[in-house]
């Protein structure tokens, strides 16, 4: 289990960088471009997801999964999330990583959640 940790914590940092990078691209005036982003992020949040839990990092699990669900209304294309949605989803993927490299604090994390579970309700 050691191993598979080991190897879990760098693809996992992997994920998190590619989220970012599509949080560059979630405000593209073009629709199409807009959802592959979209689109992009959902995946790398469950793929995250489902290596969090295959390895018992199950705070890193619910976090991606929270990750998701802030995705899914923006997954058509159709509408243009606002700079706070962004600072949001970028301050979350700084908590995860923190999260998975076991720095983040409880403040942090009950801190992303909360500011995820606001952004889903606008």
């Amino acid at each position: 289990m050691l191993e598979l940790r080991k190897v879990f914590h760098n693809e996992a940092l992997d994920f998190c960088d590619k989220l970012s990078l599509c949080v560059d691209r979630f405000r593209l005036d073009h629709a199409g471009k807009r959802k592959d982003a979209f689109d992009e992020a959902f995946r790398c949040a469950h793929n995250l997801k489902g290596a969090a839990g295959t390895v018992e990092r199950h705070r890193v699990a619910e976090l991606a999964h929270a990750l998701e669900d802030a995705f899914e209304p923006y997954r058509t294309g159709g509408m243009i999330p606002s700079e706070q949605y962004d600072d949001t989803i970028l301050q979350s993927i700084t908590t995860l990583e923190r999260l998975i490299e076991e720095r983040a604090t409880q403040e942090e994390i009950t801190q992303a959640f909360a500011h995820l579970h606001s952004i889903e309700l606008h």
